[in-house]
């Protein structure tokens, strides 16, 4: 039974011990004491079957006239093993010996077990014995808090201080033993409750921290359920749970993670109001988040009055098309000449006609604020084109001339909307850029110039555009 035989791990010896207090159990029902119980007494068989030896001091706590046991009270002299002798077996007689004394030789087994020694060892028997007598065996440091305790009561001088019975010692031993797998995971939730703690302060800034943070509390929740699911009771498990939940809580709180939060708080049985505060606070907060996000959303999802832009630019398409072109072939064929009066004319007629456009897609155009800066665009445009034909018209400008200011405007306010609106109509700003320097190089040809400029810009645009397209640019 010593515990520094390397063959042996204490859980054998201490499970040998156990059906040594059974085996002395059932004797003390028959009023049977052993008196010498020591590891040279136990033997243990091959197939781990477990045999206490050597009744020859045994006495009865009851009277038997036939004479096979003596009455305990009548015997004189002493009887046992000196270095395992409880202290009442020191004295000349027996009348104190009783089920008490093989509880404390139970308890010195175990002594034995966890210190490798027996409790009274003398070099003499006399040393022994006075050892027994004043029964202040030095206690091991290094063991089980619980497991010394239950060694200590065992071995305790006062026999009314130890346990009841060898039942009473065996059922408190096996108890330790079902729940040591519990204790070892509660050390390892203390420990790891300790290593965390340091951390939480740098863990709200510091990405490692957080790292090791999670690792340390992911281990201290693992080990602490496993604890209470094998010992549901056991102390001090809970309440590190409890306060390493609340401090992921809080940390979760401070860094605004509401995921974090959330779960943390959800898993606590009680958590506290500043916890619930906190955690509705924040939640109020991703709420209004959550509001103004949606609303960027929408109001850059191109797929919201695609079909009302995708209209304007063909209508506008359709127009700016047919009407310098059909100058143009008025010029040619019937010899018609366009003043500038006549552009600022048209011009005035363009705005009329985009206004009443305006009006009638209003609903899609200013769904949202995409469409609101394209339309504030189209608005820029005609205002710019309009006041451009005004100044021509006065300064008396050649048409060409006219033209061209209007291709870059139109292609100008087209880079702009590229740059805020939709990357795609870079194309549309290129072809008026493209139109521009051939009007410049080739002023003659303007307005079929401008005419395919527009149909090629304002087509792109109403194509791009489609209902369809958008929904998916959108995704």
């Amino acid at each position: 039974l010593l515990r520094d035989d390397p063959r042996e791990p204490l859980d054998f010896h201490l499970d040998a011990l156990v059906h040594v207090a059974h085996a002395v159990h059932f004797a003390h029902t028959h009023g049977i004491i052993h008196r010498d119980l020591k590891p040279d007494n136990v033997m243990i068989g091959s197939f781990g079957e477990v045999i206490v030896l050597d009744w020859g001091v045994a006495v009865s706590t009851r009277f038997d006239p036939s004479g096979v046991l003596p009455h305990a009270p009548d015997t004189r002299g002493l009887a046992g093993t000196p270095a395992w002798m409880a202290p009442e077996m020191v004295e000349e007689t027996g009348e104190r010996i009783g089920v008490h004394t093989d509880v404390y030789l139970l308890g010195a087994l175990l002594y034995t077990v966890l210190t490798g020694e027996p409790p009274h060892d003398g070099e003499t028997v006399y040393e022994s014995l006075y050892r027994a007598w004043r029964n202040t065996p030095k206690m091991p440091e290094d063991v089980p808090p619980v497991l010394l305790a239950l060694c200590e009561r065992a071995m305790h001088t006062n026999p009314a201080e130890r346990h009841t019975s060898a039942e009473h010692f065996r059922l408190e031993l096996q108890a330790w033993q079902r729940q040591r797998p519990a204790r070892e995971l509660a050390a390892r939730v203390a420990d790891e409750w300790a290593r965390l703690k340091p951390l939480l302060t740098l863990a709200t800034e510091n990405d490692e921290a957080r790292r090791r943070v999670r690792v340390h509390f992911g281990a201290c929740q693992a080990a602490g359920e496993l604890a209470l699911h094998a010992w549901p009771e056991i102390p001090g498990v809970s309440e590190t749970l409890h306060a390493a939940t609340e401090a992921m809580a809080r940390l979760a709180l401070h860094r605004g993670d509401l995921g974090g939060a959330e779960f943390h708080v959800a898993a606590l049985t009680q958590p506290s109001q500043e916890l619930v505060q906190g955690l509705e606070v924040l939640q109020s907060q991703h709420r209004i988040e959550r509001v103004r996000l949606a609303k960027l959303d929408w109001d850059s999802d191109r797929s919201v009055g695609a079909g009302a832009r995708s209209g304007m630019a063909l209508a506008l398409g359709v127009v700016w098309t047919a009407v310098p072109l059909l100058t143009w072939i008025a010029q040619r064929g019937w010899g018609y000449e366009l003043t500038s009066t006549g552009q600022l004319f048209t011009g005035g007629l363009f705005a009329a006609m985009a206004m009443a456009a305006v009006w009638k897609l209003r609903a899609g155009l200013f769904a949202n604020e995409l469409n609101r800066q394209v339309l504030m665009g189209g608005v820029v445009t005609v205002v710019l084109t309009f006041i451009g034909r005004l100044a021509a018209a006065v300064a008396g400008l050649e048409v060409a001339n006219v033209t061209l200011l209007n291709t870059l405007v139109f292609g100008s306010v087209l880079a702009m909307l590229a740059a805020t609106v939709d990357w795609r109509l870079v194309f549309s700003a290129a072809t008026y850029a493209i139109a521009a320097l051939c009007i410049a190089a080739w002023p003659i040809h303007a307005l079929p110039l401008i005419a395919g400029a527009n149909l090629v810009a304002l087509g792109l645009i109403a194509w791009l555009w489609r209902p369809e397209e958008s929904t998916r640019a959108g995704r």
